[in-house]
């Protein structure tokens, strides 16, 4: 889906090793479309380009930018609840949508997935993120969504999750607090 994409533009970013907004959004519509759920139109998202180092342009010294693709929501329905901005695991990102019908979800997902949001936020009545590999079962006990997703790519798997042992997000965030409180 991702190489048939490119007919309409890049879907990953020149200078990162990351997917852009295009490439996220056709995975946003492939992950819908799995789950038998409808996903947001084509004519919902504006696209434009944007310079970007990334993660592998910014390796270059100078940094090396080059065009990238963004997306911009036309009329969002999903406002943004809380962040509590811990760095990585422990992060928990909140959404609510204006129509209370449709399903809730509680998505874990790697760096890929924070592109996705955008989409994912117009979605779902609450969208509550977790950027990290492993399944926090208190949080989800506490959500009781619709829909849990866990999202990663193959270049994490060189360390297995472990959904049994690994801490509780909220713990991770109280421990390591916001980002902004240790610059």
């Amino acid at each position: 889906q991702l190489r048939a994409a490119r007919v309409s533009g890049d879907t990953y970013c020149r200078t990162d090793s990351h997917w852009n907004h295009r490439g996220a959004f056709v995975g946003y519509h492939h992950l819908m479309e799995s789950l038998a759920l409808p996903p947001l139109a084509e004519a919902a998202v504006q696209f434009h380009e944007q310079s970007l180092a990334g993660d592998l342009g910014g390796r270059f010294k100078p940094a090396y930018s080059a065009p990238t693709t963004y997306a911009k929501i036309v009329n969002p329905r999903a406002k943004l609840i809380s962040d509590n901005k811990a760095n990585n695991r422990g992060r928990i990102i909140v959404y609510e949508h204006s129509d209370s019908k449709l399903p809730r979800c509680v998505f874990f997902g790697d760096s890929f997935s924070m592109r996705m949001i955008p989409f994912l936020a117009e979605s779902f009545s609450r969208l509550v993120l977790v950027p990290q590999a492993n399944i926090d079962f208190d949080l989800v006990d506490e959500e009781r969504p619709d829909v849990v997703i866990a999202e990663m790519v193959e270049r994490f798997l060189i360390k297995i999750p472990d959904d049994l042992r690994s801490p509780p997000a909220r713990e991770l965030a109280q421990v390591k607090g916001p980002i902004e409180a240790r610059h």
